[in-house]
């Protein structure tokens, strides 16, 4: 059973279970376009110190038609516009630094900045990982891993690879489309190292690995499955850590980790449970403990969420069809406006079966969350469980595992 909190009931969040967390979260701002730039389909976000740096596909769909059966892109010319928005943020006012990218691209996706200031992509239409060095206005291309434009599943391909991320062991992607698996390079030469992954639901198996960040120590991965709606935390070399999962929703597209939180974001919104949440769980014990939504309008389709390095502000980039969108939320703490309604207490966590609680505090911890169940609405509902990928998905299916 799940439970689904009314939008007017919970008006703030307070320290859960002993652990500083904010007050609440309160939406700053949806952005369609920045410094005159309408932005195309935001699929990746990352940080430039604490300049917001925008990987959005400029005037190009990901859609229906834009591969064929065998997974091969259609349109097999270069984006034309810049696809690289390096933009400060001052209060709710954006303004572009930097414009990069143009005839580079084919469909933009994954993008990390490392702290020397290094580019890290991932392409879905070329199927291709690539390193950037920024020189003046153009960016420079260090090296590139996969076959352009050729996708396939063994060890020189790729096939869709979609996040991508760097730590000190070198860059790892997540190869989710249509291979199961996370890919680690060498950072400095692009050369293949290691891989990790198999079909399936089960500890370390993925059902379309979309994301991939790092925990706060850079330790560990963390994995957003996302046809198997849960974020896995795995050790750099695949072994199982936790992960966060609920029936609240069926999917999850993003992830993010700030200090002791784990942000995560579905895609789609589950027909029984409502409006999209970004869900808030706690680092090291599969527990989620809150959400927050707009309160402007409700998110169309979140595909990417980062948390600012400061942790003080939460971005979501939004592919809704005819309505691509960044959105920037911003943390309320004590002593904040008493009108937030962005967020929503779950004062009765949920957790993983890996990590169920056990002695006086995991049952103090259930008794309360049975409390809310019957204070609240109760809806059920069947996880999507059996839901597979397969390297050559037919078109039809593209709505639900393509963008």
């Amino acid at each position: 059973m799940s439970t689904v909190l009314n939008a007017r009931f919970c008006s703030f969040v307070g320290r859960s279970h002993g652990l500083q967390i904010p007050f609440g979260i309160v939406e700053e701002g949806a952005f369609t376009s920045i410094g005159g730039v309408k932005l195309g389909q935001v699929a990746g976000l990352t940080f430039q110190e604490n300049n917001l740096v925008i990987f959005h596909r400029a005037g190009r769909v990901w859609n229906q038609n834009t591969f064929d059966h065998y997974n091969v892109l259609m349109d097999k010319n270069p984006i034309k516009e810049d696809v690289i928005l390096i933009v400060s943020i001052t209060g709710n006012e954006t303004r572009i630094l930097k414009k990069l990218g143009r005839n580079k691209f084919y469909l933009p996706h994954g993008i990390y900045m490392d702290k020397e200031g290094y580019l890290y992509t991932t392409d879905v239409g070329a199927h291709t990982v690539a390193k950037w060095r920024i020189s003046g206005e153009d960016l420079e291309q260090v090296w590139e891993s996969g076959v352009k434009l050729l996708p396939d599943s063994d060890g020189t391909h790729f096939c869709k690879p979609a996040g991508v991320v760097k730590t000190d062991e070198g860059v790892f992607v997540a190869d989710g489309y249509c291979n199961s698996r996370i890919v680690q390079l060498d950072s400095e030469t692009g050369k293949r190292m290691y891989e990790f992954g198999l079909p399936g639901n089960g500890p370390a198996q993925f059902n379309l690995p979309h994301d991939v960040v790092t925990t706060s120590t850079g330790g560990h991965l963390l994995v957003a499955d996302r046809e198997n709606g849960r974020v896995q935390e795995l050790s750099n070399r695949g072994d199982f850590i936790m992960e966060w999962t609920s029936r609240l929703f069926s999917n999850l597209y993003s992830a993010d980790v700030h200090d002791e939180s784990v942000y995560m974001v579905p895609g789609r919104a589950d027909r029984e449970s409502g409006p999209i949440y970004v869900y808030i769980g706690r680092a090291g014990t599969g527990l989620i403990e809150y959400a927050f939504a707009p309160t402007s309008r409700p998110f169309g389709q979140p595909h990417v969420l980062r948390v600012s390095p400061d942790g003080e502000r939460i971005f979501v980039g939004d592919i809704e069809a005819g309505r691509s969108t960044l959105w920037m939320f911003r943390r309320q703490h004590e002593g904040g406006s008493s009108s937030l309604h962005s967020s929503y207490a779950f004062t009765g966590a949920f957790r993983s079966a890996s990590t169920a609680a056990t002695g006086p505090t995991g049952i103090l911890i259930s008794l309360a969350f049975a409390v809310l169940v019957v204070g609240f609405v109760v809806i059920r509902r069947r996880r999507a469980a059996s839901t597979r990928v397969h390297a050559n998905f037919d078109k039809k299916n593209a709505e639900l595992i393509g963008y």
